[in-house]
């Protein structure tokens, strides 16, 4: 992808989030938990999927279940307590075919941003309630005043959240953020291919894949994503495959069978078809002199993790130290859970190395890393700083590379004398 991780301080993309308007301090904090720091990061925390609120109707040709948005005027306007301790705002619009009440638990402020004859649309899954048609919590556009904050599309996206963080708020942070940092993002396809291959540009695809206006403009932010995910994955593959076939030597790790069985035990369940197919080409590759360069491309939850794991224990099963190094502490710590349970009655002796570690058990770790006395690390950037010494380094893993920036990839490069690499990714988008 275009994202620059290894951004410069005076690059607008570097910006922490927090300072991105509409964040601030505290909701730093929740997108921190979703591996956000950046201006760039919030650029490229796409949207899992979209609603589609075009279907419009009269309210008498409503249907129970079905998304549908109903434009009519606000005729009621209540707030009340329920019996049960709750506070219910209900308002109901008409359009003269009938009537629609939306409700609201726990949302006093509700009431506040309606007013009788005020014209309105709500979007939602309505019920039949005795003898008129019910929205629970409708999203509602405003359509009597402009309102900056309200996007003058029926396509919202839906984005993968974290408590405290609400969907609208989430859906103003990133409009605001392509507004203001979209255009900052280089091009990384040439003009000629671009218009070869029917492309749109990455300022257009990162608008359209935020702020779409239909679902056509987001097939193709999509399409132009996901070639540019793949060109610069190869590219730099087949880059570093010329110059590994030309100057570079690896460990030499073959696979025996009392390997592959101890390592097959450790896993409470048995690999599949497909993985034990990668993990066969994977055995080939680690078994030669030259370096292996290995993308592991599946969708989230296919098990490339498990594949991976058994490639990092070959690597220690040869006496070499093997790192798993992923963009994100979030992610870098989910990666530590699933190697705990995994290796939970193994002897491999394993650390995780992130920049939020306390300085002395820093010093611990990377003493011990030097030392050759781990096995296996799990990491963040950390692991490609300048006082990171590996003292038998087999194999890198690197998950969702895209995401490192061209300085950091360098530096992944050295963290050992030619290891073998497998770059981990799902598929694009």
């Amino acid at each position: 992808m275009s994202r620059p991780a290894d951004a410069t301080p005076d690059d607008p993309l570097s910006t922490p989030a927090q300072y991105v308007r509409g964040v601030g301090p505290d909701r730093a904090e929740l997108l921190k938990k979703l591996g956000i720091e950046t201006a760039a990061d919030l650029l490229f925390f796409f949207p899992r999927t979209y609603e589609d609120l075009s279907d419009q109707r009269r309210i008498a040709n409503l249907t129970a279940g079905d998304l549908q948005t109903v434009v009519g005027e606000v005729v009621e306007i209540e707030g009340r307590t329920t019996s049960g301790g709750r506070n219910l705002i209900r308002v109901v619009i008409s359009d003269g075919s009938g009537v629609v009440e939306g409700v609201w638990f726990n949302q006093p402020f509700m009431a506040r941003k309606f007013h009788y004859g005020q014209r309105v649309a709500f979007s939602g899954k309505p019920q039949w309630r005795f003898d008129h048609w019910q929205i629970n919590k409708p999203r509602v556009r405003y359509l009597d005043r402009a309102d900056p904050n309200q996007p003058d599309s029926s396509i919202v996206p839906v984005y993968p959240l974290t408590e405290g963080l609400w969907p609208d708020q989430m859906r103003r942070i990133q409009r605001r953020v392509v507004e203001t940092f979209a255009n900052c993002v280089a091009e990384v396809i040439p003009a000629e291919l671009r218009q070869r291959r029917g492309l749109i540009g990455i300022d257009q695809a990162l608008r359209q894949i935020h702020v779409p206006k239909s679902l056509a403009e987001v097939r193709q932010a999509r399409r132009r994503l996901v070639y540019e995910e793949f060109l610069v994955l190869q590219s730099a593959l087949a880059l570093r495959r010329r110059d590994n076939q030309l100057n570079a030597s690896a460990p030499v790790l073959p696979v025996t069978r009392t390997m592959d069985e101890r390592i097959r035990r450790l896993f409470p369940f048995t690999l599949t078809g497909d993985q034990n197919r990668a993990i066969a080409d994977i055995c080939r590759d680690m078994a030669r002199d030259r370096p292996m360069q290995r993308l592991l491309q599946a969708d989230v939850g296919a098990g490339k993790t498990a594949v991976a794991v058994y490639a990092l224990l070959l690597a220690v099963a040869h006496k070499h130290q093997a790192a798993l190094m992923a963009p994100t502490e979030v992610l870098a710590r989910q990666h530590w859970r699933t190697l705990q349970r995994y290796l939970a009655h193994s002897r491999v002796r394993r650390e995780i190395l992130t920049g939020g570690l306390p300085e002395r058990e820093r010093r611990r770790i990377l003493g011990e890393i030097r030392m050759g006395a781990v096995d296996l690390v799990v990491g963040t950037q950390a692991l490609i700083q300048k006082n990171v010494e590996f003292a038998r380094l087999g194999l890198v893993v690197i998950d969702e590379q895209h995401r490192f920036g061209v300085s950091q990839r360098e530096k992944i490069r050295r963290l050992g004398v030619d290891p073998h690499y497998l770059v981990m990714t799902a598929t694009p988008i």
